[in-house]
């Protein structure tokens, strides 16, 4: 009895999701969020309706990406879709314009919404950067902490491969060491030879 209440109140919730995308689209198309003084739909969404960054930002892509699939809304209420993954899809699609100038049709879009049905975000990842490789994401850095530094970057299989084959290599000094420890591994050999050949 739990278990079928639960799975109603999502159902709910799917259905109030859908109806919410609708009412955005009336705000949209009735300016109502510059007439408010908010400079964009995001900017709406998260100071007045309060809702996270991200979150807007999956609502908006899901009304942005229904203009062009209509049926899309039916697919998020039956679960079939994600907001998530219609997120991926919309950013897919505006990183296409942008960088390689190519514009979908209705039915590419249309096709590309099918594909990543019931598939997780890693799923939709790997499909989407293989439809478009140069898209993969660039190298980034940022310090995080006064001695940490966060590292981004996108490697092919077979480096991640050769990663793992000295993963293994390097067990002896430190079992199953992070990627991060494999690395300074590396970097602290390397230097020591050059150091032996000065």
């Amino acid at each position: 009895e739990l278990i079928q209440t639960l799975k109603s109140k999502v159902d709910s919730e799917r259905l109030l999701a859908v109806e919410i995308l609708d009412l955005l689209q009336q705000v949209q198309d009735r300016l109502l969020h510059l007439k408010m003084g908010y400079p964009s739909l995001l900017a709406f969404c998260v100071q007045e309706l309060k809702y996270s960054e991200s979150t807007a930002y999956r609502r908006i892509s899901a009304l942005r990406l229904s203009a062009d699939v209509p049926e899309l809304k039916e697919q998020l209420q039956s679960g079939e879709l994600t907001f998530q993954a219609v997120a991926q899809v919309q950013t897919f699609l505006n990183q296409e314009k942008k960088q390689n100038q190519k514009i979908y049709s209705l039915e590419e879009k249309q096709d590309l919404v099918r594909q990543v049905q019931r598939k997780n975000t890693r799923q939709i990842e790997q499909l989407l950067a293989e439809k478009s490789p140069g898209l993969a994401k660039p190298e980034t850095s940022r310090q995080v902490t006064s001695t940490l530094r966060q590292v981004t970057i996108t490697i092919s299989v077979g480096l991640d491969s050769k990663l793992e084959e000295l993963r293994s290599l390097y067990s002896h000094k430190n079992p199953n060491p992070s990627l991060a420890e494999l690395i300074e591994i590396m970097a602290d050999e390397v230097l020591r030879r050059q150091e032996d050949r000065q």
